[in-house]
């Protein structure tokens, strides 16, 4: 079937809510209790079972003698061209964009993430608490596949609303405005599958919920198509002499405690997990990881646990770590000369129990592990938020992430292959000294020798 377009007249709409009882009727949503608050509008909003909604909007009138004229309005999905909620949709299935131009939600898909409600320049999608899930106007597509036109569309009894082919629906919109003196929206050059006639009184801002210049989100184009994942970049091995895996008590030194191995584990166990789960909920050609998670709603709920956890154990290492991590005199240094790790450089200066390389991971892990809590918090809770918040919340949170993770792949090879014997610090607690004393003689030699010679003394 060809690309089809719906056309709604505002000039012709009367108020009988014909096409909202329509809808309802097609698609068997539930009823809802409401009252009257004072308006004609009714129920007051779009809802997890309310699709369509004839919006009712006092507009200043030319006419001397009627100063204020109604205009009603038929709001539901516009069916966007470049629909941002497929893109922003981590569950294949749940949002799609079909041939004909209708983005058609499918529950049994949705994992409640709210991701499209946020992202949505229109504010459509409606996210139920009880359900866990979203819902929207589908274009009827079960219909414009068999060649009917929508149920709101065959319900309406002014000809308000108009449904065919794209070309023809353009043709005639164009010469219904030259016929009125009207004008379309949107009219911002950005594209839908639903268009408006707007009388030539009405002003875009007087409308009560209709953005005058809709757009993809900035902050969605950078979240979807800027933070994505890096390739691992190889650093020089600085290896001691005279390291021995197998070493005696008496040429070992203990650097790590229990509280610190366990903190540094959840840490960095809790943020690998979330980091795969985001990956897999982000992405959708990575659909492997939803796979073997369970699916897109399980790994939504492992993503969220443990994203609780890599908080937890953020508010422990903070106060952990923090007094060893400041930066001290002959810091500067070290990193001009990058501790030796990318060159081959004398004079380094000594480093304490954490050279000066760690301490800015430790501050970026810091920095972005808090907006990464804060916005993951915003997001989990995006309907509390106003929508720009919200949308701000994405983007930083893939921005921490992406820093994050980069950080993290060379944090693991320094651990691991760039510098043998590290790993065993955060394994068992203890190190060489042969090892300490070429990646901390400053800590070795206050902490460790001194404490020694008070001790025989």
């Amino acid at each position: 079937m060809a690309e089809q377009m719906m056309l709604i007249d505002l000039t012709k709409c009367t108020g009988c809510r014909a096409c909202q009882v329509a809808c309802k009727e097609w698609n068997g949503l539930r009823a809802e209790k409401t009252k009257f608050n004072g308006s004609y509008q009714n129920p007051p909003d779009l809802s997890y079972d309310t699709w369509t909604l004839v919006r009712f909007d006092e507009m200043k009138s030319e006419n001397s003698l009627k100063k204020v004229k109604w205009l009603m309005r038929k709001e539901g999905c516009m069916h966007c061209v470049d629909a941002p909620c497929v893109k922003a949709c981590p569950s294949p299935g749940a949002l799609v964009k079909t041939p004909e131009g209708a983005v058609v939600h499918n529950p049994k898909y949705c994992i409640g993430c709210k991701a499209c409600v946020v992202v949505c320049p229109f504010d459509i999608p409606r996210y139920s608490p009880q359900e866990e899930k979203i819902a929207k106007c589908t274009l009827c597509y079960d219909r414009i596949t068999e060649g009917k036109v929508p149920a709101c569309v065959e319900a309406c009894t002014t000809g308000c609303l108009e449904f065919g082919p794209k070309e023809d629906i353009i043709a005639r919109a164009k010469a219904r405005i030259k016929e009125v003196d009207a004008s379309l929206y949107p009219n911002n050059g950005y594209e839908t599958h639903v268009i408006y006639i707007v009388p030539k009184y009405a002003k875009l801002e007087e409308f009560s919920h209709l953005n005058p210049d809709p757009k993809v989100p900035t902050t969605e184009l950078w979240w979807k198509n800027l933070f994505k994942p890096l390739t691992l970049i190889g650093w020089r091995t600085r290896e001691p002499k005279g390291v021995m895996i197998m070493a005696s008590k008496e040429d070992m030194v203990r650097i790590t405690d229990v509280e610190e191995r366990i903190t540094h584990w959840i840490l960095a166990g809790s943020f690998l997990i979330a980091l795969i789960t985001g990956l897999g909920l982000m992405y959708h050609h990575w659909s492997i990881i939803p796979t073997i998670f369970g699916g897109y709603y399980a790994t939504k709920w492992i993503h969220i646990f443990s994203g609780v956890m890599f908080g937890l154990s953020l508010v422990m290492a903070i106060p952990m770590w923090w007094k060893e991590c400041l930066f001290v005199e002959g810091d500067g240094k070290w990193i001009m000369k990058a501790g030796g790790y990318l060159w081959d450089a004398e004079d380094i200066p000594p480093a304490g129990k954490f050279n000066a390389g760690q301490e800015i991971f430790y501050w970026f892990v810091v920095v972005f592990g808090v907006i990464l809590v804060v916005t993951g918090l915003i997001m989990a809770n995006a309907l509390s938020f106003p929508v720009v918040v919200a949308r701000w919340a994405f983007m930083l949170h893939a921005m921490s992430v992406f820093v994050l993770a980069s950080f993290l792949m060379v944090h693991i090879y320094l651990g691991t292959i760039g510098n043998p014997g590290t790993i065993q610090a955060m394994l068992y607690g203890w190190v060489t000294r042969a090892w300490a004393s070429v990646h901390c003689p400053r800590w070795l030699e206050e902490k460790v020798d001194n404490t020694s010679s008070s001790s025989n003394s």
